[in-house]
């Protein structure tokens, strides 16, 4: 379940719909990048770290706005 944030449910959709995957909260790819590769064999998308040595993203909410900045999301609306 999502947590109440500034964005809009339809920007939260399109997230889900392009396949992001978050396995753990502040979780590195160094952590979730080989158990992804037993997973999806022809996995063809782009993995990214979150920055956790930040000081700001100790939220959801940043990782979203984190996100959205370094995807395109079409609107539809």
């Amino acid at each position: 379940m999502w947590p109440d944030s500034k964005f809009c449910w339809q920007e939260r959709r399109e997230l889900i719909m392009i396949g992001l995957f978050l396995p753990g909260y502040a979780c590195t790819s160094y952590i979730w990048e080989p158990l992804e590769r037993e997973i999806y064999n022809d996995f063809s998308g782009k993995i990214i770290d979150w920055p956790t040595e930040t000081k700001r993203y100790d939220k959801i909410e940043d990782f979203t706005e984190w996100i959205i900045k370094r995807i395109s999301i079409k609107r539809r609306y």
